[in-house]
């Protein structure tokens, strides 16, 4: 309880020192790739449309997603990945998939790769529906 209670803390901690979108872009410490994501989906507690985004890494454990349009954008905490998924020329964004629902679980390119929190509602989506699907999207580098 208290360790998700810190990690809530840091992560509004985060947000509140860059909240603004137009900051995304001065604070991020890798190169930003893209990624064409063809449906709706869920990143902690905000729910993104499907389109083209941009994500890379802020801080060590934080990760930005950034719609291209900059209509909405998250920092997400994240940890790194046990068994990230084979990225051998960019990013490869992993989501679980409940039903119609998709949630992003994993980015990993071919240095490494980081695991995102699972988020209450994905949780009780969890408890009630058991199994999930895995899908793999390519992203690619901005340029």
């Amino acid at each position: 309880m208290n360790v998700s209670i810190f990690r809530r803390l840091a992560l509004l901690g985060i947000c509140a020192a860059g909240s603004s979108v137009a900051v995304f872009g001065q604070m991020n410490m890798l190169e930003p790739t893209r990624v064409q994501i063809p449906f709706d989906f869920t990143v902690g507690q905000k729910s993104f449309g499907a389109g083209d985004y941009q994500v890379w890494q802020v801080e060590r454990h934080v990760l930005a997603i950034q719609s291209r349009d900059n209509n909405s954008a998250v920092y997400a905490a994240v940890q790194p990945a046990e068994n990230a998924a084979p990225a051998h020329d960019g990013a490869v964004l992993t989501f679980h998939k409940y039903g119609d629902r998709y949630f992003l679980s994993q980015v990993s390119n071919p240095d490494s790769g980081w695991d995102l929190f699972k988020s209450p509602a994905e949780r009780e989506i969890i408890a009630k529906a058991g199994s999930s699907a895995k899908v793999a999207i390519r992203a690619s580098r901005v340029r």
